[in-house]
């Protein structure tokens, strides 16, 4: 039997990182089990560590964090990026509403607007002004 002390121990797991198990993990990411297991078949989840020779699974902690960072980053940079094709699009029209402007495709089908009910016609607003 192996006698392990804190400090053999501070050798193995880098910076006295935490060791999580699953429940944990899953807590942490949201990523389930099976999803996990495809993340990490891509190279794209930490893959867990056994301690001991056991069969339960362990992750560090700062590759979990880390995991967490960049999934935040990749997330924020997609977002960003939706927002500026988005700015950029003359057909938004929530770019429109929001500069007050009238929407430049309000006049298609024959000349009719997009109102879905002769009452609606009869309106004076319209949902592009």
């Amino acid at each position: 039997m192996h006698s392990y002390t804190s400090e053999k121990a501070a050798q193995f797991v880098p910076n006295n990182d935490r060791l999580l198990r699953d429940a944990e993990v899953q807590k942490l990411t949201g990523v389930r089990k099976t999803r996990r297991a495809d993340l990490m078949r891509d190279g794209k989840f930490p893959k867990p560590i056994k301690v001991g020779g056991g069969r339960t699974n362990y992750w560090l902690a700062s590759e979990i964090y880390q995991f967490i960072a960049t999934e935040t980053a990749q997330y924020r940079a997609k977002e960003a990026e939706k927002l500026m094709r988005l700015e950029s699009d003359p057909y938004n029209a929530m770019q429109h509403a929001i500069a007050g402007k009238s929407h430049p495709m309000r006049f298609l089908k024959g000349g009719r607007s997009f109102r879905s009910s002769p009452k609606d016609q009869n309106d004076s607003s319209s949902a592009w002004d």
